[in-house]
């Protein structure tokens, strides 16, 4: 009997492209993830992988193989759900989140379903989203609470769905002092000179940052690189810099700073509900979408 275990690393191994990164996207250890691929090969009576160097690609039948493991997980998913149907909320299911949507939504949420759904077993982790994308479409998480930035839409694969479940806006945060602080809103060309405080290069958010000043032709001087807007805002706080702060991430500012409105353009990121198609039905997952949702629309405000 083919094991879902290993079709599950066998899809995994495809997308990551090494057994050593198969294996910490699974929890697993790389000796486990070849054992699997072994004992999966031994069941197919193929080779599904061949070394090269020192690792590992599939082959022509480990591909293909691959291929059709994605179209039964996804099976697999739908039969849960449907059989799921007929029992109560209870169950484990996983949310990969990004980490100011799992302070702000996230972490409320879990009080209301503890009413709503005490039997429901939540396992939250904090990622990225593309690394959470990555995660929900190898099914590694079964939920995704994700963000983009308008004109830096996410890419997302076609077996999954989406809710939107509102829409969070960034300020520039500025010391009290600082000659643009008393103004109702700023322009990037108001802040072409300034020192930035931002997340580190690669990021949504910084590439947003980027793009702001791209019609500009010129791109903004960041000194301070830090994943933590408090830290970011640490820096403003200090007089070294100004930082573009979302305002699900920000919380009260400390004295001496201020967060004002930017225009042309509006720093606007969608957050989205993603998960598998073939989990439509999943009672357990329909109510947790339905719970972040409505504590996300709760905090983002109307749409």
């Amino acid at each position: 009997m083919v094991d879902v275990g290993a079709l599950r690393s066998l899809v995994t191994l495809e997308s990551t492209g090494t057994v050593a990164a198969t294996a910490d996207s699974l929890g697993f250890t790389p000796s486990a993830v070849s054992q699997q691929l072994r004992r999966l090969e031994r069941e197919l009576g193929v080779e599904l992988t061949e070394r090269v160097g020192r690792g590992v690609v599939l082959t022509e039948a480990g591909r293909l193989a691959a291929a059709r493991a994605h179209a039964l997980l996804d099976d697999l998913d739908s039969f849960r759900a449907d059989v799921g149907t007929v029992h109560r909320l209870q169950g484990r299911v996983s949310l990969a989140t990004f980490s100011t949507g799992e302070r702000a939504i996230v972490a409320p949420a879990t009080a209301r379903l503890r009413e709503s759904a005490p039997d429901l077993e939540l396992h939250v982790i904090e990622r990225d989203p593309p690394q959470a994308t990555e995660a929900l479409e190898r099914g590694e998480v079964d939920l995704a609470l994700l963000h983009s930035w308008v004109g830096l839409p996410a890419h997302l694969p076609p077996q999954v769905s989406t809710r939107l479940v509102g829409e969070d806006v960034a300020d520039v945060v500025l010391p009290a002092g600082h000659p643009l602080a008393a103004r109702s809103s700023v322009t990037p060309a108001d802040l072409a000179d300034e020192i930035w405080s931002s997340v580190h290069t690669g990021s949504v958010c910084h590439q947003w940052l980027l793009q702001m000043f791209a019609r500009l032709g010129r791109a903004p001087v960041a000194r301070y690189w830090s994943s933590e807007f408090a830290s970011q805002i640490a820096y403003v706080a200090a007089g070294s810099a100004v930082a573009l702060i979302p305002r699900l991430g920000r919380g009260p500012l400390p004295d001496g700073v201020v967060a004002v409105p930017v225009e042309e353009p509006v720093p606007r990121r969608p957050v989205v509900l993603a998960w598998r198609t073939a989990r439509e039905r999943d009672p357990l997952l329909r109510h947790l979408r339905a719970t972040l949702a409505e504590v996300g629309e709760e905090v983002l405000g109307p749409r």
